[in-house]
């Protein structure tokens, strides 16, 4: 969503592929529900305070991110094609470092967090390029 280099007049089409990360920067401060596909303010906020810090989401941004407003990354997200493959057998529990706990206000799986993220930015954001896959 911070990439400079993409344009709607490219020569050559552009489609991304968010490949199996650890983690989605989400665009507000909900989270899936874990019982559905509803999306709402994350319950334990209280105790991971920095679960909507970036990537985690769009608070205290560096680097490309901090120089865009959060409206402008938001536009790019669900304006440019996507693909997010989904990992049918990585459904292993989290495991390790305290990133877990950010991760989990996410999904317990890389594949529950993939389709959860796929889902957020249609439901909630109008995304029509992105795709589970």
């Amino acid at each position: 969503m911070a990439n400079q280099v993409f344009t709607t007049r490219s020569a050559c089409p552009v489609r991304y592929v968010i490949s199996n990360p650890s983690s989605y920067a989400y665009l507000d401060a909900n989270r899936p529900s874990g019982d559905g596909p509803e999306f709402r303010p994350y319950g334990d906020a209280r105790n991971c305070t920095a679960y909507d810090n970036w990537p985690y989401g769009l608070r205290n941004r560096t680097g490309a991110a901090a120089k865009l407003t959060e409206e402008e990354l938001r536009k790019r997200i669900v304006s440019r094609p996507g693909d997010i493959p989904a990992q049918r057998l990585d459904t292993l529990p989290l495991a390790g470092s305290i990133r877990r706990v950010r991760r989990w206000a996410q999904g317990p799986s890389r594949l529950a967090r993939g389709q959860s993220y796929a889902a957020y930015l249609k439901e909630n954001f109008g995304a029509r390029g992105t795709a589970l896959r």
